[in-house]
């Protein structure tokens, strides 16, 4: 159950800050679009990815969904280069006045598959480990510190994190063990901030096989045949989930606010 003295607070309608990773496109700017129906006046979205273009059609988006009432800013960054993380990350808060908003949204959403044709035995390569662990771990790690550090703890004001994790983090699947690994650490860190920081709403949210880019990559390149097949089944089945259906469960989910912090849930927990 949500903690008492969280859940006076409002969860939507009020003036909010939200940031989110990976927004230019997939469940990024899914998440993006819904969030913008249930946030009050005044709010201020920042949205980050590498695609400039990308960006800008999410902003777009988000206009046009709204109307007016919330700003749009968006910050193009490579998440992944340990070399300019700091700045990025400080980038993202430039300006921003914390006392403005009555919840302070972060959803950390970038992050990659890694090449699922290899298994563990060809993962021999460590500055290839690096940055993929540098963008899928290291990345949400500082993000989320400053996030907690620039809005702490006051009166009056909810903090909500949201991690976008997958079955993966919590099972073993063949070919996947880079992004298994990684999900996995990304889970147990936000479990261990629920933890530490109790008045923050921390959620592991897994959004179930989308209709993405990445679904796309899995099809083409798993390495494990039986899988890949299963994939290419669900595409030609009609069975993949939409971006829209599962973005407007986790804002469900939010909204109810019901879930204990730090748990993983899974779309079909929801959608059984």
């Amino acid at each position: 159950m949500a903690d008492a003295s969280v859940s006076t607070m409002a969860v939507f309608g009020v003036p909010s800050f939200c940031l989110i990773t990976g927004a230019s496109k997939g469940i990024g700017r899914g998440i993006a679009l819904q969030l913008a129906e249930k946030v009050g006046d005044n709010s201020l979205f920042v949205l980050t990815a590498r695609s400039e273009a990308g960006l800008q059609e999410t902003r777009g988006l988000v206009a046009a969904r709204r109307g007016s009432g919330i700003e749009v800013r968006t910050v193009t960054g490579d998440m992944g280069n340990m070399d300019a993380l700091s700045t990025t990350v400080s980038d993202l808060f430039d300006g921003v006045d914390p006392t403005k908003f009555k919840h302070a949204i972060l959803v950390n959403n970038a992050g990659s598959l890694g090449d699922t044709s290899q298994a563990v035995r060809d993962l021999t390569d460590p500055s290839v480990l690096q940055d993929y662990f540098g963008l899928n771990v290291t990345s949400a790690i500082c993000l989320t510190a400053q996030f907690i550090q620039r809005f702490p703890e006051v009166a009056g004001r909810r903090r909500t994190v949201v991690n976008i994790t997958t079955l993966c983090g919590i099972q073993p699947f063949p070919y996947n063990s880079v992004y298994c690994t990684s999900k996995a650490a990304r889970n147990m860190l936000f479990q261990v901030m629920a933890l530490e920081e109790p008045d923050v709403r921390v959620l592991n949210y897994a959004p179930g096989p989308i209709d993405t880019d990445m679904q796309a990559d899995l099809r083409a390149n798993l390495g494990d045949p039986e899988m890949r097949k299963m994939y290419n089944d669900m595409k030609a089945q009609g069975k993949l989930l939409s971006v829209e259906a599962t973005c407007k469960v986790l804002v469900k989910i939010l909204e109810e606010d019901t879930y204990k912090s730090g748990s993983h849930v899974d779309y079909y927990d929801v959608c059984k």
